[in-house]
């Protein structure tokens, strides 16, 4: 159909206008359809009404001219939700296309409930990316009746240049999709893994891609992606999620043909653990900084900093050796009282600008361009502007070293006290050098606490996660709180060690405190920011929530 036609079959209906379906909305009115939007997100219908697209709250309302509605959402669930919603029309065969990545006998069994409702059905999984959804070059994966196919391929070569007739039978295209999918994640996994390796062994992660990129190795999937990843682009146009849900599908479907799937099943397990471990909410392109998990950031046995070997475990062996429940108490009473002085929080950020912290074995970057790596890191991926403050203020509490305290008793992994200490915790073996190793009653699983007490009631080890978290409680949300008083807390939100002391707040809170840490972690590289472009923004935000003079 050419831009501006006025073609019976140019009138359609897209639910679910994300960024998949968004693109393909904007594709078709390009094309000149007249294009009705469905979408729970009212900003993504108003931003298509702006273009020229018609929005309604429900299929339920569309015209009886509308003959083709493009179904557009995530999973088997929202497909469930909205196809009661849509109605046979009066005026002719209406049709419906599943686009989503979904299990081949959920497209079956959509397709029949379709067809005895009056309705055709057309197989379509779409795969390419937003953009190439907007430029009509996407692939569309089609399974449907030859009648069907020919009464709407006009409409079929307006969405894409790419139409892969698979077979006649809806269900095979959502076969051909899984295979696909699976493929583009054992070859981004391998493209993420890979340069991963390259930085571990001292290359240009750069020269790396372009290199696989131009040879033998090169995937578009991984230049896609791993180009985002080296700038620190991890804004969702596909989120983590869906890899390991496609790929998961895709290994559910090969089970069933009695196939293993030697390569799929470890590349499938990168993305759902990906997705476990506080990059749900990220592009997939942030597999790279997954990867460096494994491979690079807080690797005490070979750390980035070249500096760093003994000074972190001498840092570990006084830390491990001091911190008992007596010495914390007498912390806590010492400091809680805020009485050490009275700051805005620009001077203390100042102050933080002098140290480099002893126990980061990756970076020896002054404290200051480490913060604002990572509130940057999430103001450019959209996080609430709250988030953005608590990642620009996490390591406030450092100033626990203007009042004379060793950084062994400011910085460093944080454990709670008082009870048994968990193998899981970075050097575990200096432990045996505190007094509260010889206290049998505090070596227990329990120790002083209850099960399932709630972490509010747990000590944890004096620093400056413990002094911040109580003294922005009067600021800052629950999330927030918990992201400054957990995030170093490895041993249970990586490790998943003190469970039995946990409640629900605690299980509820811990996904904000994986949502942050991928930003604390791996923002961190040897370009500093420019403190001068950005302070008046940080300087808006402080103000927002923070009074101007801070009772440390």
């Amino acid at each position: 159909m050419t831009k501006n036609s006025k073609l019976a079959d140019g009138i359609a209906c897209i639910i679910g206008v994300g960024n998949m379906g968004g693109g393909m909305a904007l594709r078709l009115l390009d094309r000149g359809y007249a294009v009705h939007v469905v979408d729970i997100d009212a900003a993504k219908t108003e931003a298509l009404a702006a273009q020229g697209a018609i929005v309604h709250k429900s299929a339920s309302t569309l015209p009886d001219a509308c003959l083709v509605v493009i179904v557009c959402v995530v999973d088997n669930r929202q497909v469930e939700l909205v196809l009661p919603t849509i109605s046979a029309s009066n005026s002719g065969h209406r049709t419906v296309m599943l686009c989503p990545t979904i299990a081949p006998e959920d497209t079956e069994r959509f397709a029949a409930s379709l067809t005895s409702r009056g309705l055709q059905a057309i197989d379509a999984p779409m795969s390419g990316g937003p953009k190439r959804a907007q430029e009509g070059t996407m692939s569309l994966m089609v399974a449907c009746a030859d009648p069907i196919f020919a009464q709407h391929q006009a409409l079929l070569n307006d969405l894409s240049t790419q139409i892969f007739r698979v077979s006649n039978t809806p269900g095979d295209g959502a076969r051909m999709k899984l295979c696909n999918n699976l493929l583009a994640g054992i070859n981004l996994a391998g493209a993420a893994e890979v340069l991963a390796l390259a930085e571990r062994i001292g290359l240009d992660a750069r020269h790396a891609l372009a290199v696989t990129q131009s040879s033998s190795a090169q995937s578009w999937i991984g230049q896609d992606r791993m180009s985002r990843a080296l700038d620190d682009d991890y804004a969702p146009r596909a989120h983590m999620t869906l890899l390991a849900k496609d790929t998961q599908l895709a290994l559910a479907m090969a089970a069933k043909a009695g196939v293993d799937c030697l390569v799929g099943t470890p590349a499938s397990k990168a993305f759902v653990d990906a997705a476990s471990q506080g990059y749900a909410d990220l592009d997939d392109a942030a597999l790279l900084p997954f990867f460096r998990s494994k491979t690079r950031f807080r690797d005490y046995a070979a750390p980035q900093r070249v500096d760093a070997i003994d000074t972190v475990r001498d840092f570990y062996r006084l830390n491990h050796t001091h911190q008992t429940l007596d010495f914390v108490l007498a912390k806590k009473a010492k400091f809680l009282s805020f009485n050490q002085a009275v700051m805005t929080p620009w001077a203390a950020l100042d102050f933080l600008n002098t140290l480099v912290d002893d126990s980061d074995p990756d970076t020896a970057l002054p404290q200051l361009d480490h913060l604002l790596q990572t509130s940057e890191a999430m103001r450019a991926n959209g996080e609430p502007d709250w988030m953005v403050l608590t990642g620009f203020i996490h390591d406030l509490g450092k100033v626990l070293c203007l009042f004379g305290e060793p950084q062994w008793a400011v910085v460093g992994d944080t454990f709670p006290v008082g009870c048994a200490y968990s193998n899981k915790i970075v050097y575990p073996e200096f432990f045996a050098h505190g007094a509260d190793s010889k206290r049998a009653e505090l070596q227990t699983q329990y120790g002083i606490y209850s099960p399932n007490c709630g972490l509010e009631n747990v000590h944890m080890s004096w620093g400056h996660d413990e002094y911040l978290y109580h003294l922005m409680k009067p600021y800052l949300p629950l999330p927030a709180l918990y992201m400054i008083r957990f995030h170093s807390f490895y041993a249970w939100h990586r490790e998943n060690e003190y469970q039995h002391l946990c409640n629900a707040q605690d299980d509820e809170m811990k996904p904000w405190v994986l949502r942050f840490n991928p930003y604390d972690l791996y923002s961190k590289n040897t370009n500093p920011p420019k403190l001068a472009e950005l302070k008046p923004y940080y300087e808006d935000l402080l103000a927002k929530y923070l009074p101007a003079g801070i009772q440390f």
